[in-house]
């Protein structure tokens, strides 16, 4: 019997690795693809439950904790959280068209939290007497005994929410004055219905007492989530309209 030895010659080992190559090349592509496509993919699961999983934190929240804990590009493991509350309401027959709502809530401790239609908010010490809430060329004003809060709205309209539930008896009975392009609905008890005053046109006010509702304010939220501290396009979103407690 005779020994066959015959070896490759480096010519056919060459066409081999071509022939190889030209048949693995493109499916690494795909499978390179395929991982960065699943990479993406968990990075937009995870940043949109962390967008959701602050929302659902606030139904444990009153307003003023959200509004005191509002993040920032807060970091959460890898990711940055950023997130916005802004007042809602049904404005029912008083608008036709889409308009910005505005809170003034008063509080049991005497003391009363503004929350404008852009966001902006503030906590007074006690009930001002004296309160002006007005728009004009874009821009809305809350004047509180002196005190002025200001800035923008998307809308020609605001519907000014006033919730008076929980307001002390004791405490200042307020006149809220209403300029043009404002509405007002307002929510009080029995007992004390007759201790905020709203100037204007009747027609523009809307009076509810010993609603069941009145524990709660509507709010909309929106909740950001990057993957870099400082990327313009958020990975993660959630929008919600929720009633916070009071």
């Amino acid at each position: 019997m005779k020994m066959n030895n015959k070896a490759y010659t480096l010519l056919e080992v060459l066409l081999a690795v071509l022939i190889f190559s030209a048949v693995a090349l493109p499916l690494l592509g795909v499978f390179v693809q395929a991982v960065k496509t699943d990479v993406a993919a968990r990075n937009v699961l995870n940043a949109n439950y962390i967008a959701q999983d602050y929302v659902e934190q606030l139904y444990s929240k009153t307003y003023k904790q959200a509004l005191d804990e509002l993040p920032e590009r807060r970091k959460i493991g890898e990711y940055y959280l950023s997130a916005s509350i802004s007042p809602h309401g049904a404005a029912g027959d008083l608008f036709s068209s889409p308009c910005a709502f505005a809170h003034l809530l008063l509080m049991d401790n005497g003391k009363m939290l503004s929350v404008m239609p852009d966001g902006k908010w503030q906590l007074y010490g006690s009930i001002p007497a004296d309160i002006k809430f007005g728009l004009s060329g874009g821009n809305y004003t809350l004047n509180c005994d002196g005190t002025q809060l200001a800035g923008t709205l998307a809308y020609d309209n605001c519907v000014l929410i006033v919730n008076a539930m929980k307001k002390p008896e004791a405490s200042a009975s307020p006149v809220i004055t209403l300029g043009g392009g404002c509405k007002a609905i307002v929510y009080l008890t029995y007992v004390n219905k007759d201790t905020v005053s709203i100037a204007g046109d009747q027609n523009d006010i809307k009076k509810h007492v010993d609603i069941i509702s009145g524990d709660t304010s509507l709010i909309y939220v929106k909740a950001k989530v990057y993957d870099m501290p400082d990327s313009s396009e958020p990975v993660g979103l959630s929008e919600a309209y929720i009633s916070i407690n009071n």
